[in-house]
């Protein structure tokens, strides 16, 4: 027990003057951006709403997954551009395809295209199927109903219009036509069929992958081979009418040439008999005779030429201008030569008998007569052979005359020979022009006749669709995953939500920042023993007792503590714990060996009495009206040693101001017996009593519930104190749930510390 001093001076109470307006600074100040944990424990703190909108998000993806009518997914693989052999050489009716992108991706948009979609729905005869033909597919019951009162509406409008003359009377429908309603039926099974095939180019390849879809795993199997066949099939129709088409023209183009040839050869032989223009194998007759006279002219002009060489030499070896022996005539003459052999054996013996003979001797002189004898008639033969000359000259020149003459007649025919040859030369080229396009219309024919792969396509099949066995839409587990993760995303912004909407305190950080009062103690919810008997005083290890502890060393023991002082515990609205703090107070403050008392001026709602067992009875209200003696309103408690007025009927006071005047002695008097003074008020928004005895009090604990009033309203009950004079020790946050309050990255509120067994003997000493 601690003894009261009475050296200690004991300072007057003076509340500060009220400020203008209350705007708390930050008493503890966090760094900037938290710990970096606080978006974690924000998400830790809400796991449950996460968790559950994840289970949420995936039943819910299940569910629809489940609402949706499976669908199948059948694939074929075509090639496009295979090489064909051609083992003949000749060149293809229709140009092979080169194998690129643009290729590919053009067969893509074929394989895509309405008339194959149409094709493969005849073939499959889908138009009996209610998958692709929407008639045959039965109507819900909403939707009838919905169009039938379209249909009552439309008519309803049209024939309020037509009474009021607002709108014509429509002339009656036409009858269905019913080929138009089968090609519309086509049309609309054909436009399924091309929503439910896909066709891809497979990365850079020339293959096409065909991807049909159906609500049948047989009938997507089907549709994808189907598409297939019929797109190679189209191919080799394609080929074999474009083989057909050109045959037929080239046949009846090749009549038509044989005709037009046949004409052209007539007409050319038709001109060249009329007009004389006969010819041999290699040129025309006249232009023959005129080579052949030109040739002979050139001949005997030569021949005219060479003969008059001769008879000039002839001439001069006449006149003995020249030897004899340079005209080949004479010297190729055998009797000249004779002669001349002649004429040197007597010149012979002429020179041996000169030798022996004298030139009058008349043997010299018979060889000299025999000498001149030979000579004279070499110069007859000279002669003869120079007239022989002569002759064949003349001939040679009217040869070559009579040539000339028969040249320049036939050149002057040429000429209109060649005039007339030039339409010739034109009906003759245009017969070769058109025997010419006849023959290579021929060959053409051949080939088109003996084309080995007119048949072959194009594109093969190299792999053909099988029966699925699971379904490809919808896909299930990625729905799910989807669902979970969007659950997850809505739970986690539905979390961050109610955190950031929270106004409440959840950390004694918050309380302080928000107004600028220390923490005393952080208070976890009571159990049920915390108020049986002594109290937390019996109880001192429990979680509730421990904070208890804690808060009455700072409240009662701390730095700025002196003896005989009033506290008043409050707090903003009801239900915060305010009541059972001030009583758990007292009790380890009696159990430690202070004198206390506790005054319940809470007249509204008295609760003190309650945690003594006690019924309400006269109490401080009677005590201050003059109704009730001190020791008959002031309760004491054996089991804890605490001292209690009770709140009583105040009403019997009628004046306010009588009233808090005698509370205010009564707390003077209080004071100076005890050493703590308690005061247990009402609400401070609950009335203006808090203010009052605000003004009383010489420190103020004010009790804020962990999550449970608002910072606002809070920081309006702070402020209503301040402006009435109250001195603030502190806050104390009450009813703090343990596990929550560690995900706000605090610790743990209390630290529990569990005591000896030597420990609990004395204490229970």
């Amino acid at each position: 027990m601690r003894p009261h001093d009475p050296s200690l001076p004991r300072l007057p109470y003076r509340p500060p003057p009220p400020p203008a307006e209350y705007r708390p600074e930050p008493f503890h100040m966090l760094p900037e951006g938290g710990d970096g944990m606080d978006m974690f424990r924000k998400l830790w703190r809400r796991r449950t709403l996460i968790a559950g909108s994840v289970a949420a998000g995936g039943l819910l993806a299940m569910a629809v997954c489940l609402a949706l009518t499976p669908r199948y997914m059948a694939e074929t693989q075509v090639l496009i551009g295979v090489e064909m052999p051609n083992v003949t050489g000749l060149p293809s009716i229709l140009q092979e395809m080169a194998a690129n992108q643009e290729v590919v991706q053009s067969q893509s948009f074929v394989l895509q295209s309405r008339s194959i979609a149409g094709q493969v729905a005849h073939r499959l005869a889908l138009d009996q199927d209610p998958e692709f033909n929407p008639r045959l597919q039965e109507k819900p019951l909403w939707r009838s109903w919905l169009d039938d009162a379209k249909t009552f509406a439309k008519d309803g409008a049209t024939q309020v219009m037509q009474e009021l003359g607002l709108a014509e009377p429509k002339p009656p429908a036409p009858p269905i036509n019913e080929a138009d309603d089968r090609k519309r039926v086509e049309q609309i099974v054909a436009s399924q069929v091309m929503n439910r095939v896909e066709v891809t180019p497979l990365q850079r390849s020339h293959v096409l992958s065909i991807a049909a879809t159906s609500e049948s795993p047989e009938t997507a199997a089907r549709l994808a081979n189907t598409v297939a066949n019929t797109y190679i099939e189209q191919q080799m129709i394609r080929r074999v009418r474009a083989n057909e088409t050109a045959t037929d023209w080239l046949d009846q183009r090749i009549t038509e040439l044989r005709n037009k040839v046949e004409a052209s050869e007539r007409a050319t032989e038709e001109y060249r008999r009329q007009n004389g223009l006969f010819e041999t194998r290699n040129d025309q007759v006249t232009a023959q005779q005129v080579s052949e006279l030109n040739t002979q002219l050139i001949l005997a002009d030569t021949e005219r030429a060479s003969s008059d060489s001769r008879l000039a030499q002839a001439e001069s070896v006449k006149r003995g201008a020249a030897p004899y022996q340079s005209l080949p005539e004479v010297v190729n003459s055998p009797l000249i030569q004779a002669l001349r052999q002649r004429q040197v054996e007597v010149e012979r013996q002429y020179a041996e008998m000169s030798a022996t003979f004298g030139p009058q001797h008349p043997r010299m002189e018979d060889i000299r007569a025999q000498i001149k004898d030979i000579k004279v008639k070499i110069s007859g033969e000279v002669a003869k052979i120079a007239e022989s000359l002569g002759h064949e000259a003349q001939a040679d020149r009217a040869r070559v005359a009579s040539l000339r003459a028969s040249l320049n007649r036939l050149q002057n025919n040429m000429g209109e020979v060649n005039e007339k040859t030039i339409r010739l030369r034109e009906l003759e080229r245009q017969a070769e022009a058109d025997r010419r396009l006849l023959v290579s219309f021929l060959d053409r024919s051949r080939a088109t006749d003996q084309q080995p792969n007119s048949e072959e396509p194009s594109s093969v099949v190299i792999s053909e669709a099988a029966i699925p066995l699971s379904a490809a839409f919808p896909p299930t587990t990625m729905l799910v995953l989807l669902g979970m993760i969007g659950g997850g995303l809505v739970g986690m912004m539905g979390g961050l939500l109610r955190e950031n909407l929270d106004r409440t305190f959840r950390t004694t950080r918050q309380v302080e920042e928000a107004t600028n009062l220390p923490v005393l103690g952080v208070l976890p919810p009571p159990d049920r023993s915390a108020f049986v008997g002594g109290g937390v005083a019996d109880r001192p290890h429990t979680p509730f007792a421990q904070a208890v502890g804690n808060l009455y060393e700072r409240l009662v023991f701390g730095p700025d503590a002196h003896a005989h002082k009033v506290v008043m515990v409050t707090s903003a609205t009801p239900q915060e714990g305010k009541s059972r703090i001030a009583i758990s107070l007292v009790r380890l403050s009696a159990r430690n060996g202070l004198r206390v008392i506790i005054l319940d001026c809470d007249w509204r709602r008295p609760t003190v009495h309650s945690f003594f067992g006690r019924s309400e009875g006269p109490g401080l209200g009677d005590l201050l009206a003059g109704m009730a003696t001190p020791d008959e309103v002031v309760f004491r408690d054996h089991a804890s040693g605490v001292h209690a007025i009770f709140a009583g009927d105040v009403s019997l006071i009628a004046n306010t101001a009588e009233r808090y005047a005698r509370l205010r002695m009564l707390l003077s008097t209080l004071s100076k017996h005890y050493d703590l003074v308690v005061i247990d008020t009402p609400p401070v928004l609950a009335g203006p009593d808090t203010m009052a005895l605000a003004r009383m009090a010489e420190e103020i604990a004010f009790v804020i519930r962990w999550g449970q009033p608002t910072k606002d309203v809070v920081i309006d009950a702070i402020k209503n104190l301040t402006f009435a004079g109250g001195r603030f020790r502190g806050v104390i946050l009450s009813d703090a749930d343990p596990k929550r309050y560690r995900r706000y990255g605090m610790g743990d509120a209390v630290y529990p510390y569990p005591a000896t067994n030597n420990f609990s003997r004395a204490g229970a000493a």
